[in-house]
């Protein structure tokens, strides 16, 4: 069942319900207020005719009575003298509850006789020949004879249950006709509240058969545009999802393509060398310039493999962070670079102001030293390489500045995709093969920092790597220097 016939059911059957339950309800209820007011009456009726009764015994001579069988008929037909004789009747009996005088023609209802007593009175309702009669019975004894009598009033309360049965019929009448605009005003009511539900519906119909540009009407601010606008924010993500794993196939193709070419031209020259020291015979000299050349490009290719597989590594790494100094990583960075820094005649500046960063010791030293040596690549002899780290408020800095040919500023976006090289033929030549920049950026990425990129050309570049503040997490870690 579709939501729309749902609703349109449910609002429907809701409001037939309450409408039932409230008329239902209201003829009980003036039924029952109509039924309570005869009762009231009846029993004040048949106290004010056994108060008549008794004045009327109490007036007459103290041996009335016993000259008079007939007294009690003559007192119960003056009683009754002023009641309605259609609607009303009168009745007296005596202990044995026989009838002693009647306006009327209704045989005594000895059940109902039975429940009075001294104090208290009765009352019942009898359905004699299809009309309803209010039967009301109070007990007496006459100071006249000292015996016991029963005073019964009956009253036709036929008209309330008419009144019932004409107040149902209308009632059913006009449910009837509400029923019937309640239906049009459901139909009505749940196409609109289900209008917006459809056009979500084919939104989400559209985005599913490809059309990524779907989005959702929103209006108002109900659950409905709640709803629509989490569909909208969903589209937006799978479409930039979508377009990222698309830039990353296209990536991974210029990745492999790009890979294919880095291996093509060291392994067509070793190839060339090789064949050449097999096929011809060449002077020492030519000899050793081959197999140096060979080695050259051996060592490039080994080195090409063990930084691809850093690279692959680092993307699915998970680094445990543990505190160290800046001092520590000061000396092993001296360390590492002197002696490639020394055969260029490069001279590095360090100055790390004294902190604790939290992270991979190793992974923070690849870092700096790939950075160092770009920058000795891009550097020429008797230049000078700054590197340079401060505490900042929230945050530590580290500042790799060279002094060399620099980067133009449409190559800074391209630098960090592997294999790319801003002068290719001089990177070549150095062992470079545009991977470090890669490595980089996906250790930067692990330590939750952030770069920057600063060049102009001939005029050097500085790179500013800003790591978060770690103080807190620092404090509940042991120091590790």
């Amino acid at each position: 069942m579709k939501f729309y016939s749902k609703i349109f059911i449910s609002f429907f059957i809701l409001i037939a319900t309450a409408f039932s339950i409230c008329g239902t309800w209201m003829i009980a209820a003036s039924f029952q207020s109509s039924y309570q007011r005869e009762i009231d009456s009846n029993k004040s009726k048949n106290e004010m005719l056994r108060a008549s009764f008794c004045n009327i015994v109490n007036s007459m001579p103290a041996n009335y009575f016993k000259n008079h069988k007939n007294a009690v008929k003559e007192i119960g037909a003056s009683v009754s003298s002023g009641l309605d004789k259609e609607t009303e009747l009168f009745s007296v009996y005596n202990a044995k509850k026989e009838i002693l005088y009647s306006s009327g023609q209704l045989s005594p209802n000895s059940s109902l006789l039975d429940k009075v007593d001294k104090k208290h009175s009765a009352y019942k309702i009898c359905k004699i020949k299809g009309n309803y009669y209010l039967r009301t019975i109070s007990y007496m004894i006459l100071s006249a004879d000292l015996n016991s009598y029963y005073i019964e009033t009956i009253t036709d309360i036929n008209a309330i249950y008419l009144q019932r049965q004409e107040m149902t019929r209308m009632y059913h009448y006009i449910i009837f006709i509400i029923l019937i605009a309640c239906l049009i005003v459901s139909l009505i009511l749940s196409y609109f509240l289900t209008y917006r539900v459809r056009a979500l519906s084919m939104s989400t119909r559209d985005f599913a058969n490809g059309d990524l540009n779907s989005r959702a009407l929103v209006r108002g601010q109900d659950e409905i545009a709640t709803l629509a606008v989490d569909f909208n924010r969903m589209a937006d993500k799978l479409q930039e999802k979508i377009a990222e794993i698309s830039d990353h196939a296209k990536s991974q193709e210029t990745f492999t393509a790009a890979f294919a070419h880095e291996l093509k031209t060291p392994l067509t020259s070793i190839i060339g060398y090789a064949d050449l020291l097999r096929s011809v015979e060449l002077s020492t000299d030519e000899t050793y310039q081959a197999l140096d050349y060979i080695y050259s490009q051996g060592k490039r290719l080994e080195s090409l493999s063990y930084k691809l597989m850093d690279l692959f590594v680092l993307k699915k790494k998970e680094i445990t962070f543990l505190p160290f100094s800046t001092k520590t990583l000061a000396d092993m960075i001296c360390s590492v670079t002197k002696q490639s820094l020394a055969s260029k005649e490069i001279t590095l500046e360090l100055s790390l102001e004294d902190s604790i960063l939290l992270g991979d010791s190793e992974l923070l030293l690849s870092l700096i030293v790939n950075l160092i040596d770009n920058a000795k690549k891009a550097s020429v002899k008797g230049q000078t390489i700054h590197v340079t780290g401060q505490c900042l408020v929230d945050c530590y800095q580290i500042s790799i500045r060279d002094e060399g040919r620099g980067i133009p500023k449409e190559e800074i976006t391209n630098i960090t995709k592997p294999f790319y090289m801003v002068d290719k033929s001089r990177s070549r030549k150095e062992g470079g093969a545009g991977i470090g920049m890669s490595l980089c950026q996906e250790i930067i990425r692990l330590h939750h920092a952030k770069w920057q990129i600063d060049s102009e050309v001939n005029h050097g570049t500085t790179i500013t790597i800003t790591f978060p503040d770690q103080n807190e997490k620092i404090k509940n870690q042991p120091s590790h220097r």
